[in-house]
């Protein structure tokens, strides 16, 4: 199975405009966003190999990255109606 990166405008199709439109203006949101980001990108490097880790910590890292996944699609969806 490739590795692949998971961007938070691919994991919410649709939502492009307001995740753009609230990374622009809400703080917390474009905290939260950015921190997803390196983790995504920390998960991928490890899984990649590219990066020293054992198996607890990239599991880890993922159940931090569903976290604020979560969290961030409860403000897409507050912002959303």
């Amino acid at each position: 199975m490739p590795l692949e990166k998971h961007p938070l405008k691919k994991e919410f199709p649709g939502h492009e405009a307001l995740i753009d439109k609230l990374d622009g203006s809400d703080d917390n949101f474009s905290r939260l966003m950015k921190k997803y980001s390196q983790l995504d990108e920390e998960v991928f490097d490890l899984e990649n190999k590219s990066m020293a880790a054992d198996d607890a910590r990239v599991e880890e890292l993922k159940l931090e990255r569903v976290k604020l996944k979560d969290e961030l699609f409860q403000l897409l969806q507050k912002h959303a109606n």
